[in-house]
């Protein structure tokens, strides 16, 4: 209803027209409109009309000359609509995408849709884009900010301890979304609001601090980690995640861990299973205990009791070049097997 075509001059011979739209429908009863030759909109775009479920209205116009075999470079298009109760399980790949309400945009240059949802549970604002035409290579882009919390790290697989995160922050989000395959994402955030813990290193990161963490890698299931790098706190550490087809982790392995002057070394933490904290191995490098806060005795930084410290602490197996213990005394080729759990408890070799 309310719809109209308008023939300005009917003496014109293949002359101007207008198309003034307006739909109220299903989501799908409306892309299936964009979808409409010869514009194809949705199809150039390498997404389903089945994109969505939920509500869209729909207004906007198009301009073309009434002629046969119209091309859709020929014709001029501009709408504007609100999706309303929206849910996919397509748009984000491995993942349900839902918002209460979202603005649709599609014109020439591309199709668009905006607004503030959630990615499985993890709050996140953004705006999904791709261009139209054969320059779009089936080919869309999500950008935009996401909650980062402890929600985040356990619906994308991050791969840290349980209990390692608290508080919430943003990050910037980039999801690249290619027809057919899964959707590769870049992620970065200054951790502001972000409180890190890892009570086996008596290391902290105060929610009030600032730091850097990126994490790039691609959706599906399980999602894959490809580099993840964190600066914050005086720990810097570089690697990758690998999970488990349960989305659990299996291994986390980071080419080198730097812990302000006192430990450097690469390290891995092998999972046990869901809600159990990963094993800590350690592969050579140096540990200085006359700079170190080793140990749950430092309480992990979280304001928390001895007991959820030794709660959040594991196994750790320790292969280090050199542990300095005191001025005058250090020891090389060391091995230990600890249980962090129980404090430094456990037996080594030097």
């Amino acid at each position: 209803a309310g719809t109209s075509f308008i023939i300005p001059d009917v003496h014109i011979k293949r002359g101007p027209a207008r198309a003034r739209i307006r739909t109220d429908s299903t989501i799908t009863a409306a892309l299936s409109l964009l979808d409409e030759e010869p514009f194809r909109f949705m199809t150039k775009a390498g997404m389903p009309v089945t994109l969505a479920d939920g509500r869209a209205q729909v207004a906007g116009r198009l301009d073309f000359l009434l002629k046969p075999d119209l091309q859709p470079d020929e014709v001029a298009f501009d709408v504007a609509g609100t999706l309303r109760d929206v849910r996919s399980e397509t748009l984000v790949e491995g993942r349900v995408l839902a918002a209460p309400e979202l603005t649709l945009r599609a014109a020439n240059d591309g199709l668009s849709i905006e607004g503030e949802g959630r990615i499985g549970r993890v709050p996140v604002t953004a705006l999904w884009s791709s261009a139209l035409g054969p320059e779009g290579g089936g080919e869309s882009h999500l950008t935009g900010d996401i909650e980062l919390s402890e929600r985040f790290a356990d619906e994308f697989g991050i791969g840290l301890p349980p209990g390692s995160l608290s508080g919430v922050g943003r990050a910037d989000i980039d999801i690249t979304l290619q027809r057919g395959a899964p959707g590769a994402f870049e992620l970065r955030s200054d951790l502001a609001g972000v409180g890190l813990a890892l009570p086996a290193l008596g290391w902290s990161f105060a929610q009030g601090a600032r730091g850097n963490l990126e994490v790039t890698g691609q959706l599906g299931q399980p999602p894959r980690i490809d580099r993840i790098a964190l600066d914050a706190g005086g720990l810097q550490a570089q690697g990758d995640v690998v999970l488990n087809a349960d989305g659990t982790l299996e291994r986390a392995r980071f080419n080198r861990v730097r812990l302000q002057e006192w430990f450097s070394a690469p390290v891995e933490l092998v999972g046990r299973g869901a809600a159990r904290v990963p094993q800590i191995l350690v592969s050579g490098g140096t540990l200085d205990l006359r700079k170190s806060s080793f140990g749950p005795r430092a309480g992990g930084g979280g304001g928390g009791s001895s007991s959820d410290s030794a709660q959040r602490a594991g196994p750790v197996s320790l292969v280090l070049d050199r542990l300095q213990i005191s001025d005058g005394i250090a020891l090389t080729g060391f091995r230990a097997d600890f249980d962090m759990s129980k404090g430094t408890s456990g037996s080594f070799t030097g």
